[in-house]
Protein backbone atom coordinates (compact mmCIF):
# COMPACT_ATOMS: atom_id res chain seq x y z
CA UNK A 1 0.00 0.00 0.00
CA UNK A 2 1.15 3.67 -0.43
CA UNK A 3 0.11 5.98 1.93
CA UNK A 4 1.68 9.88 1.46
CA UNK A 5 2.23 11.52 4.51
CA UNK A 6 2.10 15.50 3.31
CA UNK A 7 5.90 15.47 6.10
CA UNK A 8 3.93 14.41 9.54
CA UNK A 9 5.54 10.90 9.07
CA UNK A 10 3.47 7.96 9.38
CA UNK A 11 1.28 9.16 11.71
CA UNK A 12 -1.70 6.59 12.78
CA UNK A 13 -1.70 5.02 9.72
CA UNK A 14 0.13 1.44 10.41
CA UNK A 15 -2.49 1.09 13.47
CA UNK A 16 -5.25 2.16 10.80
CA UNK A 17 -4.60 -0.94 8.65
CA UNK A 18 -4.37 -3.27 11.50
CA UNK A 19 -7.32 -2.44 12.65
CA UNK A 20 -8.99 -2.88 9.08
CA UNK A 21 -6.96 -6.01 8.51
CA UNK A 22 -7.59 -8.03 11.25
CA UNK A 23 -4.72 -10.92 11.47
CA UNK A 24 -2.63 -9.22 8.46
CA UNK A 25 1.43 -8.76 9.57
CA UNK A 26 1.54 -5.24 9.00
CA UNK A 27 5.58 -4.84 8.54
CA UNK A 28 7.31 -1.28 8.62
CA UNK A 29 6.81 1.52 6.04
CA UNK A 30 9.40 3.49 4.41
CA UNK A 31 8.97 7.31 4.43
CA UNK A 32 10.48 8.45 0.66
CA UNK A 33 10.46 12.61 -0.63
CA UNK A 34 11.10 13.29 -4.84
CA UNK A 35 14.49 12.00 -4.70
CA UNK A 36 14.43 9.10 -3.38
CA UNK A 37 16.96 6.32 -5.00
CA UNK A 38 17.07 3.04 -5.94
CA UNK A 39 19.28 2.38 -3.60
CA UNK A 40 17.54 3.31 -0.86
CA UNK A 41 14.54 1.44 -1.48
CA UNK A 42 16.64 -1.75 -2.30
CA UNK A 43 18.09 -1.13 1.40
CA UNK A 44 14.56 -1.11 2.61
CA UNK A 45 13.54 -4.17 1.24
CA UNK A 46 16.54 -5.82 2.57
CA UNK A 47 15.98 -5.40 6.12
CA UNK A 48 13.12 -7.98 5.27
CA UNK A 49 14.09 -11.78 5.80
CA UNK A 50 11.83 -12.48 2.91
CA UNK A 51 13.62 -10.33 0.31
CA UNK A 52 17.43 -11.57 -0.55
Amino acid sequence: MRQTHGGGGFGQIENEIAKECLGATILPGIALNGTFSADEVANWLKTFDRVN
